[in-house]
């Protein structure tokens, strides 16, 4: 158990916001599946993968900014959510599960996209900072610093 904690610290730890997101949305999508098999096969009953699912969707509520059109909009969406997850828990209904699940994935695939779009941002700006930091003005000339060759000036 202290191994598997340790892995999941460490996964945490090597994350961005926009990946813990993402990876929020895994975790509620994960239990929003189990709680649904459970229902649908009759096993047992599916409060505790309800409840941690409810958990992850408290998460995402208590990570958003209010000062944002875009999170009143994904507070209403989590809020219907909570809604679907209670019914769910209170009636055994698995399709309620499905839905939720549903919104969940649409919203986590375009954090998805976001995360993708970032880090190629933050790439693209990295690649860009480095290429200006290899440029010096000196003497009237725009040099660029050539690691193996010393310096290469360029009249400007």
């Amino acid at each position: 158990m202290d191994h598997q904690l340790a892995d999941i610290s460490e996964i945490i730890s090597n994350k961005d916001p926009l990946g813990l997101v993402v990876l929020n949305y895994e975790l509620l999508i994960k239990n929003l599946h189990m709680a649904r098999s459970v229902l649908e096969n009759r096993e047992e009953t599916a409060e505790m993968f309800i409840d941690k699912a409810h958990s992850f969707l408290n998460l995402l509520i208590a990570s958003l900014d209010m000062r944002f059109d875009i999170s009143r909009d994904l507070m209403s969406l989590y809020l219907y959510m909570n809604r679907l997850l209670i019914q769910a828990k209170l009636r055994g209904d698995a399709d309620l599960i499905c839905e939720c699940c549903d919104i969940a994935a649409s919203l986590m695939d375009s954090w998805r996209i976001l995360e993708k779009t970032e880090k190629t941002q933050s790439e693209s700006m990295e690649n860009i900072e480095r290429i200006l930091r290899s440029f010096t003005y000196k003497g009237g000339k725009l040099c660029e610093i050539d690691v193996v060759n010393s310096e290469i000036g360029i009249s400007v």
